[in-house]
């Protein structure tokens, strides 16, 4: 009987991107760190955490956006307010004095 020798499939960044992450981790344990399929994971780990990083800070910019939307429209309707209240004001006081 004769043996196939175990060929080792080249590995993509797109098929690591595709991996979830406990699978990801599986597929690392396999390696040793300082082989090309170790240092692809540890760029993958390291993509992924800047992906993350990127994704929470869009969320506090949006909520930050959605607080400063509503302060501007509050402010908005103040100034279309006061502006109202300044005619009215200015015509009651120009039928008193005027």
């Amino acid at each position: 009987m004769t043996t196939v020798p175990r060929t080792i499939k080249a590995v993509t960044g797109e098929d690591l991107g595709a991996m979830s992450d406990p699978k990801l981790a599986t597929w690392q344990s396999g390696w040793d760190a300082y082989t090309a399929n170790g240092i692809l994971a540890s760029r993958e780990w390291d993509r992924r955490q800047a992906v993350r990083l990127m994704q929470e800070q869009f969320d506090l910019d949006q909520r930050l956006m959605n607080a400063n939307v509503a302060a501007m429209q509050s402010a908005a309707i103040l100034s279309v307010l006061g502006a109202l209240l300044c005619v009215v004001l200015g015509a009651y006081l120009t039928k008193m004095f005027g």
